[in-house]
């Protein structure tokens, strides 16, 4: 079965993501002091994968609607997106907006001037200080941060664990 519908795409992609980071080193803690929402992260690398259909920006955008992932290239801004992202920003990237977003940011990436509660993934070096002034957010650092595309796939099973005396 192959999934064309990007909303399965992005949803996969996310669940995908997710998997590289489980086990041992992973943050999945939440932050100790709730006024404090950094978390810095225990792992020392991750990988976030991009979706196939994610949108590139290598120009200046404002008011971009984000129906679909946006990877925020090299001299690429987005300014006050409409829709959740997730927002991938490489070195020499930018974003700026508010709103309920996930971002991801590679060193040399910039969020600024975000508010509300977003989620914000960075690697560290990051500029992030637009991102951490607003107690709302959620930071969580890295050591490495990479994108990698990630290329549709087949499922050929599909196995369902049912729980004891369940039948």
């Amino acid at each position: 079965m192959r999934f064309a519908n990007p909303n399965t795409t992005l949803l996969l992609a996310l669940f995908a993501s997710m998997l590289s980071g489980a086990g041992p080193g992973t943050a999945r803690s939440q932050p100790a002091d709730p006024q404090r929402a950094r978390i810095d992260a225990v792992a020392k690398q991750r990988v976030f994968y991009l979706p196939p259909d994610a949108e590139e920006v290598t120009d200046k955008r404002e008011r971009l609607r984000a129906l679909k992932p946006v990877w925020i290239r090299t001299g690429g801004t987005v300014t006050d997106p409409s829709g959740p992202g997730p927002f991938f920003v490489e070195a020499g990237g930018t974003f700026s907006g508010g709103g309920r977003n996930v971002v991801i940011v590679k060193k040399g990436g910039k969020v600024s001037a975000i508010g509300r509660k977003n989620l914000v993934f960075y690697e560290k070096g990051a500029d992030i200080s637009g991102a951490s002034i607003y107690p709302g957010n959620t930071l969580i650092a890295f050591d490495s941060v990479s994108f990698e595309k990630l290329e549709p796939f087949t499922l050929t099973r599909i196995f369902a664990v049912l729980p004891s005396g369940a039948s």
